[in-house]
């Protein structure tokens, strides 16, 4: 298949958004450091708040809570095994996640501690156990020297309160504990397919139900290079920049262009690879318009093909067809507008 209209494009300035939870949060603001790490969380299903307009960032975070947080990141696996943990009861809400955590050595004692207040040296360690307590090579402090705080270091998921110092013993608050979660996953650093990256101007519902192979476009815009590679494998072919872009002649019939923050910016695709709330885009011009609406442009091709532009809510949607009259689209590509 052509390279034709699949070359990775940079952009050079990203407009300023206001996230989602700043929005939905009286207490989170759109410039606050965690107002990222909030949206993305929320967009995931790791938290909800303390209200349904409150986040309470800066009150302080509990052992319960930050197991809770790292279950509900990792799917909110049901425990398999009845292991007892004597200051665990069914009631808690914080149960399920507990007991995960103690069949999969995030902890590995009969008590849990749940109401204490989580420090900065716990929450390293329950982040290091739950990518596996993988070796480090990282750099330490003299008051904090051991793997787990060493990994969180090199990962970037934290760094110390000074140049000498790390600070084990002090308390984290709702937004420092969002956050180091947030960096684990930016830095891939949890073994957590489930998690999708931060969505930073979600599309409105007038966009439709656009899917590609099944997947909803407002999923892949957002997705950095490699979220791609995770769903998707190995491209055909790459551009510039160690950036990827997916060919429509590679295995999964797919291009990709990225940002210059490393996110997609438009997706495309063979036409039957793709659906508007339902319906497949493997159609003429006539029926596709029944679709779409009226086309606001009409494009010339390449030698053998012809394209037409849409407007279509957030999206800006380019189908292409053959010249041959009445023939199905072929490609199309779509960004955001």
């Amino acid at each position: 298949m052509k390279k034709r209209g699949l070359f990775l494009i940079l952009i050079l300035t990203m407009m300023f958004t206001i996230s989602a939870a700043a929005a939905n949060f009286t207490d989170v603001r759109a410039d606050d450091y965690f107002a990222d790490a909030v949206d993305w969380a929320v967009q995931n299903n790791i938290t909800s708040g303390t209200s349904a307009t409150t986040f309470s960032p800066h009150d302080t975070c509990t052992r319960a809570q930050i197991i809770t947080l790292i279950w509900r990141a990792a799917g909110s696996p049901a425990p398999v095994e009845d292991i007892l943990i004597r200051d665990i009861f069914a009631a808690n809400y914080y149960c399920d996640a507990v007991r995960w955590a103690r069949e999969t050595s995030i902890f590995d004692d009969l008590y849990f501690y749940p109401t204490i207040d989580c420090t900065r040296q716990m929450a390293a360690d329950f982040l290091w156990r739950a990518a596996g307590a993988p070796p480090a090579d990282g750099q330490g402090f003299p008051d904090a020297n051991d793997d787990a705080v060493k990994w969180a270091v090199a990962k970037g998921i934290t760094s110390g309160t000074s140049n000498t110092t790390f600070s084990p013993d002090l308390t984290c608050s709702r937004a420092q504990i969002m956050t180091f979660l947030y960096r684990a996953f930016q830095a891939d650093a949890l073994n957590m397919p489930n998690l999708k990256p931060l969505v930073k101007n979600p599309v409105s519902e007038t966009s439709g139900n656009i899917q590609i192979r099944g997947i909803p476009v407002q999923t892949l815009f957002g997705m950095t290079p490699e979220h791609i590679l995770q769903t998707f494998g190995e491209p055909a072919y790459q551009y510039a920049d160690s950036s990827m872009d997916y060919g429509l002649n590679g295995p999964n019939d797919l291009g990709f262009e990225f940002s210059s923050a490393n996110t997609v910016t438009s997706c495309h695709a063979y036409a039957e690879y793709v659906t508007i709330d339902g319906k497949s885009l493997t159609q003429p011009f006539a029926a596709i318009v029944e679709i779409l609406g009226e086309a606001y442009d009409n494009q010339g091709g390449a030698m053998y093909s012809w394209a037409a532009v849409w407007d279509y809510g957030d999206f800006k949607i380019k189908v292409e067809f053959p010249y041959t009259e009445n023939e199905p689209a072929y490609t199309v590509s779509i960004s955001k507008k």
